[in-house]
């Protein structure tokens, strides 16, 4: 038997999408549109309670990408974006109050979910800047699930679309042709609210994360047989991602002080690094002055705290695919930092490498992150639109083309039509 916990989590949804659920704590949310532009570099230092404030927009967003289509929450409404030029919006998805999206892999289809215990998926297939219609873009399908929806995913071969409730048990419906008369069934359960999916490199693991910051690891696509736990974390994680070009695992807990990494497939901890110390070694191998921005908090060689000034925190993360890069977003920098890993062929020793050099300064606070595969258009959602960064010229150059950023404007109010920071209904029966 699973037994249910009252909780409000943080939720990540790994692969594409990156996403958080609206925050509870206050029926009005901290702004960040009259925010005084960033020092040279992309450093800001704002105090605690801005970093907070920005924490807390990180919870309300959502974000996913495909090689064609970028989606976000604009308004309280979940829209459809072109990413290619002039980057005009398509359609807006129905029904609202979607806090969760994921593209399958071919960015055919996408699956959202939300706290309203509805689960939808639209094909896309078909789907093109000519067909978008005034109204609302509805569903292929709708499923409605026991109790509210943390996260969802596809399957890496999308013929699966699956997602997890807060009463722990993630449940997956097989697509095909007889889609609407195919039932979810349960694909395994924790005992706590889970907040990620994800999938291994190869396919053949589904890693599944809970409120206790429990990851496991199970055998796809019979995913009854447990491989093996990732335990060191004891709060939920914000981060759990699984990467590509190294047998590795990384997570970050939902403080977002440091990044753990793991050897896939063994639970084998490997090592930690403080987001502070990350960011200080950013900072310091660039040339930048670490003590008077962003309210950072470097570390000696020694690990000694050096300073603090509000804390350091990562808000987001997601693998650069094909490039061998990490890209992060840290709380108060207006930058997107991308850092490598050296890795063992045997991922018998890993650890975090910087790479200042190729730091991406942007208008706004990055807040989410997601990167596409096919296209390898890294996407962050900012508080008043999304930016589509494009990857380096085809010389060998790894990275991003800061010269060729476009800029995908969602607002055409004021503050308050910040994407997911609209007005928000009662949150009625908020415990299921």
């Amino acid at each position: 038997m699973f037994r249910e916990r009252e909780i409000n989590v943080s939720r990540v949804n790994p692969g594409f999408a990156q996403l958080r659920p609206r925050a509870k704590t206050t029926k009005t949310r901290a702004k960040t549109m009259d925010e005084p532009p960033p020092p040279a570099g992309g450093a800001l230092a704002p105090p605690a309670q801005r970093q907070a404030a920005v924490l807390a927009q990180r919870r309300a967003g959502v974000l996913a990408a495909s090689d064609a289509h970028v989606c976000c929450v604009s308004g309280g409404t979940l829209r459809l974006l072109s990413t290619a030029p002039p980057h005009a919006e398509e359609c807006a998805l129905e029904p609202a109050l979607l806090t969760c999206a994921s593209f399958n892999a071919a960015g055919t289809r996408l699956l959202a979910a939300g706290g309203e215990k509805q689960v939808a998926l639209w094909r896309l297939d078909a789907f093109s800047p000519s067909s978008a219609l005034a109204a609302p873009l509805a569903p292929a399908l709708r499923w409605t699930a026991s109790k509210k929806v943390g996260c969802v995913a596809f399957s890496p071969d999308g013929a699966m679309a699956l997602w997890a409730d807060m009463f722990g048990e993630v449940h997956g419906v097989v697509l095909g042709d007889c889609e609407n008369d195919t039932a979810p069934a349960l694909i395994l359960g924790h005992l706590s609210p889970v907040s990620h999916i994800a999938f291994s490199a190869n396919g053949g693991a589904i890693l599944t994360s809970d409120r206790e910051g429990h990851v496991r690891s199970s055998h796809w696509p019979h995913a009854f047989v447990i491989e093996c736990y990732y335990l060191s974390h004891m709060t939920p994680l914000q981060l759990l991602l699984p990467l590509r070009h190294a047998p590795l695992l990384l997570t970050v807990a939902s403080d977002g002080a440091e990044v753990c990494y793991w050897r896939a497939h063994s639970g084998v901890l490997l090592g930690t690094m403080s987001a502070a110390r990350l960011l200080g070694n950013v900072e310091a191998e660039a040339g930048m002055t670490s003590g008077g921005g962003g309210g950072c908090s470097s570390e000696g060689v020694d690990g000694t705290a050096l300073g603090t000034s509000g804390g350091t925190c990562i808000m987001s993360g997601c693998e650069v695919v094909g490039s061998g890069l990490i890209a992060l977003a840290f709380a108060g920098r207006w930058a997107v930092h991308l850092c490598a890993i050296e890795c063992d062929c045997d991922a018998a020793h890993a650890k975090l490498v910087p790479r200042p050099e190729l730091t991406v300064a942007l208008a706004a606070q990055p807040i989410i992150l997601a990167h596409s595969r096919g296209s390898g258009l890294l996407c962050a959602l900012l508080a008043w639109g999304a930016v589509v960064l494009m990857p380096a010229a085809a010389d060998g150059t790894v990275g991003f083309d800061a010269a060729r950023t476009r800029t995908i404007a969602l607002l055409a109010g004021g503050a308050a039509d910040e994407p997911g920071f609209g007005a928000e209904p009662e949150d009625q029966d908020d415990d299921d």
